[in-house]
């Protein structure tokens, strides 16, 4: 963005007026012998007799040049555009650190109830494994309670799992919108 209006800038400073200055000074008349082999001037030594100089100031002002305004719209239009790409970025980063925060408050909401439903479970197996033993259970309840139990517990595990594998997308979050 700042590169764009530094852009933006530079072609907009084309358009100003651009003051040039160039000046020379010859000494060839203080006593030097000319290179043609003609007669030696009058001289002494190294101040000429006839100074030699002139100087030069030039003005040169662009009054009209429509590619200058040209590419300065260009280079305002480019700036709107990386402006609205920022502010895209910055909305897809702030919506993904909400989805992710809204991640962890439901992987957290949820563990209780999947513990809930683990005590369940394990107190259904005690209390088939108690009528097996009492001979008043069959072995397929067993099994079928000891399915579920089994099925909790991969529950609870995988909540675990959800609620730090989304602490961490959400803390990845964090750390990528700070960039």
């Amino acid at each position: 963005m700042r590169q764009q209006e530094l852009e933006t800038r530079a072609v907009g400073a084309l358009a100003r007026p651009d003051l040039q200055l160039s000046a020379t000074i010859s000494a060839r008349a203080g006593g030097a012998p000319p290179s043609n082999g003609g007669v030696l001037p009058n001289g002494s030594g190294y101040l000429p007799d006839v100074p030699n100089w002139d100087g030069l100031l030039v003005l040169s002002w662009p009054l009209y040049d429509p590619t200058i305004g040209a590419r300065e719209r260009a280079s305002r239009v480019a700036e709107e555009v990386r402006r609205s790409e920022i502010d895209l970025v910055r909305q897809q980063v702030v919506a993904a650190v909400e989805q992710a925060y809204v991640g962890v408050v439901v992987a957290r909401e949820a563990l209780p109830s999947l513990q809930r439903e683990l005590d369940a479970a394990r107190a259904n197996y005690a209390q088939a494994d108690a009528r097996f033993k009492a001979g008043l259970g069959t072995s397929v309840e067993l099994a079928d309670a000891e399915a579920l139990r089994a099925d909790a517990e991969i529950r609870v595990a995988l909540g675990i799992f959800e609620l730090a594998k989304a602490r961490s997308m959400f803390g990845r979050a964090i750390a990528d919108g700070l960039h």
